[in-house]
């Protein structure tokens, strides 16, 4: 009974000083986004059901949006911005000084309301994390340090509660539908799938890769049926918005627009290894690399084709399954940014304490880990302390200069970025080789 309560006090005492750190970070600090979000909210509150015609780039002068960025989310964003929008309509500053200078600031209430909800998922997901590891893995302790792993991280830090970006919501939901699947509740597990990828369409590997499982495991019969079940949130979420005549060819023309690979600029945000070397080439020498970004599906056909090979040949699981199926996605995909990353430490501290894992694994699993984790370190992060506060709060922008390395050579970051790609290889081949150890 004592250790229990021991335990309970731990588990309640991390959850409090992960949401004391970025509930001090939060409010003096905002990455572009939030002020973006700002305008989409205040669009959709104008336009409802009929949003997505107005959602994209052409729309952002007269919607008055502070960026020409389009909306590419599925509608459950929308609907929480909107939502947060009717309670906090503190506007946007954003204008041009007489010397040409672009200036975007955003309130602090916007902030603070944003990042609540970020900041509540990043904690929901770090609890789902726990219950994770802790049914895998049968210890608590292991659970704490897994939900610790993910929760402490600089970068989950950074993009919850510095940067402020809605990952923590799509990942909160893939963690429950990967909670449910291994208790043996597939339906709901596989409708929160779904839920997650219409939410944010950075799911779309991890689903597919659970699909390709089931196939395997449970035949054509249930592939169907989980794909319905995966199809259906977004025909509920996403059918009322496209009914709206004109919305369905701004959508897909904005998921054209940001999908078609280009050169991966700035450099410093730039995740791919290969992407970033090519950029950097071209920036420096002039160099035609773009086809390095225009033929990312390849790696990415051949990781899958290696893990299709061993789940034919000698089974599969479920939860790895879908930790793959991320992990691929991020070293492979063309532009990758900080906020891709949240989900792939969330996964990776899954894997760490997956029972089939063995010891070099883990040293690939957690070499990767600490490599994302790195990164808040190198950037300046103190940057979005003050570039969109109108009143910079000091000692946080003094605070976050002396967490950071402060490396501003783009060099430093290709390099960093071929490092974490290689490294993520080398844990998506080393957790293909073990999968075959199902927990199912």
């Amino acid at each position: 009974m004592r250790k229990n309560t021991e335990h309970r006090i731990v588990f309640a005492s991390l959850i409090a000083i992960g949401l004391i750190i970025r509930f001090v970070l939060a409010p003096f600090t905002t990455g572009s986004d939030i002020a973006q979000f700002a305008g989409f909210a205040n669009t959709f509150l104008r336009h409802g059901i009929c949003f997505y015609k107005y959602s994209g780039s052409a729309s952002f002068i007269v919607e008055n949006w502070p960026y020409n960025w389009p909306y590419v989310y599925g509608s459950p964003l929308i609907l929480f911005l909107g939502l947060l929008r009717l309670f906090v309509p503190d506007k946007v500053i954003h204008y041009f000084d007489t010397l040409g200078h672009y200036y975007v600031y955003v309130p602090m209430d916007w902030i603070i309301a944003c990042k609540a909800l970020f900041i509540l998922f990043d904690a929901l997901s770090a609890i789902m994390i726990y219950l994770i590891v802790k049914r895998i893995a049968g210890s608590g302790s292991k659970a704490l340090l897994g939900m610790s792993i993910y929760y402490f991280n600089p970068m989950t830090i950074y993009v919850s509660s510095i940067y402020g970006m809605f990952d923590p919501i799509p990942f909160f939901f893939l963690l429950a539908s990967l909670y449910l699947i291994i208790n043996n509740k597939r339906i709901m597990g596989v409708l929160s799938m779904g839920l997650s990828l219409v939410i944010k369409q950075t799911m779309l590997f991890p689903t597919i890769y659970y699909l390709l499982y089931t196939l395997r495991s449970g035949g054509i019969k249930r592939l169907a049926t989980d794909t319905v079940l995966i199809i259906l949130p977004g025909l509920v979420f996403m059918a009322p918005f496209m009914l709206c005549p004109g919305s369905i060819n701004v959508f897909l023309e904005s998921l054209k627009s940001v999908s078609t690979p280009a050169y991966t600029y700035p450099i410093s945000y730039s995740f791919n290894g290969f992407s970033s070397l090519a950029t950097y080439l071209n920036s420096v020498y002039g160099s035609d690399t773009l086809w390095v970004m225009k033929d990312w599906f390849i790696p990415a056909l051949a990781l899958t084709l290696i893990y299709v090979v061993v789940l034919a040949w000698r089974g599969g699981d479920p939860l790895l399954s879908v930790v793959i199926g991320y992990l691929i996605y991020i070293a492979t995909y063309w532009r990758v940014n900080a906020q891709y990353l949240l989900p792939a430490v969330g996964v990776l501290a899954i894997a760490l304490f997956h029972p089939a894992i063995s010891g070099k694994t883990r040293i690939a699993v957690g070499t990767s880990i600490f490599l994302i984790g790195f990164w808040p370190i190198m950037f300046p992060t103190s940057w979005w302390a003050h570039v969109h506060i109108r009143n910079p709060n000091m000692f946080i922008w003094r605070l976050l200069d002396f967490l950071s390395l402060m490396i501003f050579d783009r060099l430093y970051y290709v390099c960093y970025s071929i490092l974490l790609t290689l490294t993520l290889y080398v844990s998506i081949i080393t957790l293909i080789s073990r999968m075959h150890r199902s927990i199912m």
